[in-house]
């Protein structure tokens, strides 16, 4: 069950384009690779699994400023090594451009020297190279690259300002692949940097991974703020 320790997998049931698709998803033209803004269905039905494990709670609640509207809500505990409040999205074959976009809010600010992530890419096939979007405190968002494969290595950047406490903000992460790989990150639709990326994914990765939502990945001195995401599309082109 969504809030307790779980892997739960949908297997996309009720994706895009189907029954109680939602209106918001349903007004892009074009219609994006996947899209979810948590209207119509239950948490996670879009979606392939959703991964809840070490105390971490993930819930579909109303958000009374948007208009009560659904949004989907992420909080990990205190002192998690790998909690997970999440849901995944697989895409099979390789692909040139991933442009991804969704809202999201924080109720409060991280404990000093915390972060979670938020948004993870993971290209897998043959290596393994995944970008990663990190809430860090207070409230920074910052892009990593890392590399399972060589070294291990990772890269970091912080895109932007912070997100101001209790309001939404649009980001959206543009990845190109050629001619150099290259990430592009929006804020409320304005550009606020473009990384040259050191790794390049691989032209024939089998699969790629869309993890939304919270996860840490070392241990915690305390709980993570209530995160609210919305309005999340993903487009996908060779």
């Amino acid at each position: 069950m969504v809030g307790d320790a779980s892997t739960h997998d949908t297997n996309g049931e009720n994706d895009a384009g189907t029954t109680g698709f939602a209106s918001w998803c349903a007004s892009l033209s074009p219609a994006p690779t996947f899209c979810d803004d948590f209207e119509g269905v239950s948490l996670g039905a879009r979606w392939h699994a959703v991964v809840v494990d070490d105390g971490g709670l993930l819930e579909r609640t109303l958000a009374p400023d948007r208009g009560s509207t659904y949004v989907a809500t992420a909080r990990l505990p205190q002192s998690s090594s790998t909690g997970s409040a999440l849901m995944r999205r697989r895409f099979q074959g390789a692909t040139s451009t991933v442009d991804c976009a969704f809202d999201i809010a924080s109720d409060s600010v991280f404990a000093s020297a915390s972060y979670a992530r938020l948004f993870v890419i993971t290209w897998e096939g043959p290596g393994t190279l995944s970008l990663e979007v990190r809430l860090n405190a207070p409230l920074a968002v910052v892009a990593v690259e890392r590399n399972y494969n060589a070294d291990g290595g990772t890269r970091t950047k912080t895109l932007g300002a912070p997100l101001e406490m209790g309001a939404f903000r649009r980001l959206r992460f543009l990845y190109k692949r050629l001619p150099t790989s290259t990430l592009e990150a929006y804020e409320d639709g304005v550009r606020s940097t473009t990384w040259d990326l050191t790794w390049v994914p691989p032209n024939a990765a089998a699969e790629t991974v869309v993890d939304l939502g919270l996860g840490y990945g070392e241990t915690k001195t305390a709980a993570s703020p209530r995160v609210s995401f919305d309005n999340f599309a993903c487009t996908f082109a060779d």
